[in-house]
């Protein structure tokens, strides 16, 4: 039997982690396929379920929110099986359980490595999100920079960046207190900035504002004589580059785009809640309690026949407000148990979610687990120095 105390599955688990990240960018299958970076995820959690015999105990908070996750997984599939059964059609419906299924086991696997590496678990993440972000920026720059056009890297899709950039900006945030190397970190901050701009998604842009200004404004609200300083010096090396600069800036084809799509917010077609798919809901209102399933869009009156380009519109669609009481319930305990340091993160994800369904996006589920362990980590940390004391 595999013990997690032998050297190679430990490495293993650690390097199959970091890869993760660093390969979820690149999607070589058509999307909702399982990409390089699954198959890993997929991996590492089977060496992890080996070595731990199946036994992911953690602290209670953990365990209550593994609990609800699992309920809602199980909620899911039962939906998903009861509308499959009536309409006599089995594929959409199970592709879509498995999503969830295999986020859940991210989630499991987050918690697993947790308690095999500790707080070193943490700082692997930190590194592997850096590493991931980095990647992506030097490759954009290889390739030649903006295009003038919406880029998607090696994504199939504009918006799929924009929300890896915003996810990766909100993990960031998150594992601050854990970053080894400071100016990597900054490094990495910058380059999600610049991923999300050439991704040109307006949900995600706007995104980015929600996560960081709240966030930038209570660092820099806080009687803090480091931070004063360091407004201080940005300013004074942004504003001589913006005066020197000032046209390159201006009519930089990055920034005329930026520009356009912001002033195009609610101009396009797909910006009207019928575009997005919400109409279906109003039109539909006996499956607001239960939902419909998520599976055969074509059978609902809408002005689109795929699903409801919104997480909340897709939950409360598919698995009514049942469904998402229990998501609500997740995100609102694990914000919580940590004292809402992250809420502005949350809340620019929620807000992406308005436009684009990111429910099944795995790198969510991680974030939402990895703030949970955060929380946990820091209240052991303090519990423990009580003690020293």
């Amino acid at each position: 039997m595999i013990s997690i105390n032998d050297t190679k599955p430990a490495v293993a688990l650690l390097f199959g982690y970091v890869m993760y990240f660093t390969l979820k960018p690149f999607y070589l299958f058509s999307s909702g396929s399982l990409q390089i970076a699954d198959f890993i995820l997929l991996a590492t959690f089977g060496i992890l379920l080996i070595g731990l015999n199946g036994k992911f105990l953690a602290p209670e908070p953990v365990m209550l929110i593994l609990k609800v996750a699992l309920f809602f997984c199980m909620y899911v599939v039962f939906i998903n099986v009861i509308w499959g059964i009536i309409n006599q059609e089995w594929s959409a419906y199970f592709k879509n359980s498995l999503f969830y299924i295999f986020n859940f086991f991210a989630m499991l696997m987050v918690v697993g490595l947790y308690k095999v590496y500790d707080v070193a678990f943490l700082r692997a993440s930190a590194l592997a999100v850096q590493l991931s972000i980095i990647t992506q920026f030097l490759l954009f720059i290889i390739y030649g920079g903006f295009s003038s056009s919406r880029m998607v890297l090696f994504f199939n899709n504009p918006n799929q960046l924009g929300y890896y950039a915003i996810l990766i900006a909100a993990l960031l945030l998150a594992l601050k207190a854990y970053v080894i190397y400071k100016p990597l970190y900054f490094i990495s901050l910058f380059s999600s900035l610049v991923i999300c701009l050439i991704s040109l998604s307006k949900a995600a842009m706007l995104a980015y504002l929600l996560i960081f200004i709240p966030t930038l404004v209570k660092r820099f609200s806080m009687k803090n004589g480091k931070w004063i300083k360091t407004l201080f010096i940005l300013l004074l090396i942004i504003i001589p580059i913006g005066v020197v600069f000032q046209d390159e800036i201006v009519n930089n084809p990055l920034t005329t785009n930026v520009v356009e799509r912001i002033n195009k917010i609610g101009q396009d077609k797909d910006d009207s809640l019928g575009g997005r798919g919400y109409d279906r809901i109003f039109n539909h209102i006996n499956y607001l309690i239960f939902g419909a399933g998520e599976g055969l869009y074509d059978r609902f009156e809408s002005q689109i026949n795929k699903e409801i380009h919104s997480t909340i519109g897709n939950l409360v669609f598919s698995y009514g407000i049942v469904g998402l009481f229990i998501f609500i319930f997740i995100i609102f305990y694990i914000e919580k148990v940590e004292g809402f340091k992250n809420i502005s993160s949350i809340i620019g994800l929620m807000f992406y979610g308005l436009f684009h369904n990111g429910i099944r996006n795995t790198m969510l589920w991680i974030f939402l687990m990895i703030l949970l362990i955060i929380a946990v980590d820091l209240k052991r940390s303090k519990m423990n120095n009580v003690a020293l004391k």
